[in-house]
């Protein structure tokens, strides 16, 4: 399958990764020559906002068959950004969008890829240098697939224990914070210096 944008290469998508407030972010597309393309666009939103269509300019050929097309977008405000991509040819207008990872492909409609953008200032804290953070999802944390029996459900009768451990947690059960923290820290080595809870 043709692969017309990858965002973990940074041919495609210049700087890699999140980007720091004010920084512009270069987003490059190829499609194969033949497709006689006459206009693209990179389509953007900031998280909760509206679409903005930015028109990206003719950059070069690879090879013989091939075209790239590039936008230059400065993202000034920190968030969350989501895109994907429009082009025109003499059948209309067709969209590039992620199949659910990095890679983009010639769609009719898919999902976004993300861009996070954050405060330029920001100094990541000496203590959490070289520390490991582990992450928890409670209603998959000691998961033997039996039902449980000692789980206190008063207050949080609405809960529910999820069954799939690869989706993702609607809604999860309380759980006890120092049995966790006494599961984790058992590990001598494990130097765990931030427990996350989610759910």
């Amino acid at each position: 399958m043709y692969i017309p944008y990858n965002c973990s290469k940074e041919y495609h998508k210049y700087p890699f990764g999140a980007v720091k407030d004010s920084e512009t972010v270069t987003l490059r597309i190829i499609l194969p020559r033949n497709f006689g393309c006459t206009a693209a666009r990179a389509v953007i939103k900031k998280d909760g906002g509206d679409y903005k269509k930015i028109s990206m300019q003719w950059d070069c050929m690879q090879g013989d068959d091939e075209e790239w097309w590039k936008a230059q977008i400065p993202l000034i405000e920190t968030g969350l950004y989501f895109y994907h991509f429009e082009y025109d040819t003499s059948w209309g207008t067709s969209g590039i969008y992620s199949s659910g990872g990095d890679e983009g492909f010639l769609l009719g409609s898919g999902n976004d890829w993300q861009i996070t953008v954050y405060d330029r200032d920001f100094k990541t804290p000496d203590w959490i240098k070289g520390g490991i953070f582990y992450q928890i999802f409670p209603d998959r944390f000691y998961n033997s697939g039996k039902e449980k029996k000692m789980f206190r459900r008063t207050g949080y009768s609405e809960r529910i224990m999820t069954a799939s451990l690869t989706g993702s947690p609607i809604k999860t059960a309380k759980c006890s914070t120092t049995t966790i923290s006494a599961a984790i820290w058992r590990e001598s080595d494990l130097n765990c210096r931030i427990l996350r809870l989610s759910g």
